[in-house]
């Protein structure tokens, strides 16, 4: 690996490094200076420049090396005119007794990570893993992670988490600095649902959006009365509970059976009762019989009521009627029809006496 001084700027692109060179008299420069080169060339991961300047002796057959071992290789680019590189090492011999430039060229191995992206499930499903370079930033190139929606929310995908820090779905991640796993992360949003209220009819009230988990409410609804009944609401079927999805609710009711006023009255109009009645019941007349008075020619007997008397559907009137019996006159004195009449009546009277000595007479002999 590099020495501490260069480990530390390695994974900043564009930044100068310096690297401590071993240590040789002909060296004018102790340290060499390099370069990092973000976009390398010819296939080489990383790709860095260095040089220092040395001083000739003239002895070509010296060689000099000056590149402390470590985990990276390197190699001699260019020289200045009185040095002479060695090929594929980082070796150079100096031609001259003159300081000179010589460039070196470094290949530095690259770490690589694991950069795991999973959903947030109960077993962490894996949607994308890959290795990423050290110091480069990993992007997920998948489709956007779908939460299934549950009863109690609907989600939608929102970003990623690494246990720490949390980043927006289209946030850029830092540098990768070692293995990472990314859990996605949703937004919720509770879920709504109609809750319809009916009638016992099974005809809609209305209609209403209530979120899951609250208790659902409604205004009192009213029945209207009928011939038999009126009605009391009384409650929802089934009772109302907090909301987990759509759900229907009918109104109940407590009836009472309606009563009706009965009202009896004689031929004239006089009202001669009135009486309360249920429903379905049939009324009675408890009165005085009615009566109408006799005129010269009539007297009247009571015969019923204009109708039948029938079970209560609502309030309902009954007048009396009558039946005409003739009067028998009775003939002026002196005069033929009177003697007649007075015989017939002294006849008929001899006649039931005769009738009740009789029955006397059967009743003694018995």
């Amino acid at each position: 690996m590099l020495p501490a001084a260069a480990i530390a700027a390695n994974s900043e692109f564009g930044s100068v490094q310096m690297i401590a060179v071993v240590q040789d008299e002909r060296l004018v420069s102790k340290t060499i200076v390099f370069q990092i080169v973000d976009t390398p060339t010819g296939g080489d991961e990383y790709r860095t420049y260095g040089s220092i300047m040395v001083s000739g002796t003239g002895e070509q057959s010296t060689t000099v090396t000056h590149i402390p071992e470590g985990n990276y290789t390197y190699t001699v680019v260019d020289t200045g005119p009185n040095a002479k590189a060695s090929p594929n090492t980082g070796a150079f011999v100096i031609t001259a007794e003159q300081t000179t430039e010589v460039r070196f060229k470094f290949f530095i191995p690259v770490n690589s990570y694991t950069v795991k992206f999973v959903d947030d499930d109960e077993s962490h499903t894996v949607l994308q893993s890959g290795d990423v370079e050290e110091g480069k930033s990993p992007v997920y190139t998948e489709s956007a992670p779908i939460k299934p929606a549950d009863a109690q929310y609907t989600y939608a995908f929102a970003g990623w988490t690494d246990g720490t820090n949390t980043y927006g779905k289209d946030e850029t991640f830092p540098a990768v600095t070692g293995t990472v796993t990314y859990t996605a992360v949703y937004t919720a949003t509770k879920n709504k649902y109609t809750i319809t209220w009916v009638q016992d009819d099974g005809s809609v009230i209305d209609t209403t959006t209530v979120e899951y988990g609250d208790t659902p409410t409604h205004a009192d609804p009213e029945k209207g009365a009928d011939a038999e009944f009126t009605y009391t609401f009384s409650g929802w079927s089934p009772g109302i509970v907090s909301v987990t999805g759509d759900k229907t609710y009918t109104a109940t009711y407590a009836n009472s059976k309606n009563e009706y006023s009965v009202t009896f009255k004689n031929e004239d109009g006089t009202v001669l009762e009135i009486v309360t009645a249920a429903y379905g019941e049939t009324p009675e007349y408890t009165g005085e019989t009615p009566a109408k008075a006799e005129d010269a020619d009539n007297t009247y007997e009571f015969a019923g009521w204009d109708r039948e008397i029938a079970a209560v559907a609502g309030d309902a009137e009954y007048t009396a009627t009558f039946t005409a019996v003739q009067k028998i006159p009775s003939p002026a004195t002196g005069s033929d029809s009177f003697e007649t009449w007075a015989v017939l009546m002294l006849t008929s009277l001899a006649c039931l006496g005769a009738v009740l000595l009789y029955g006397r007479k059967r009743a003694k002999a018995k």
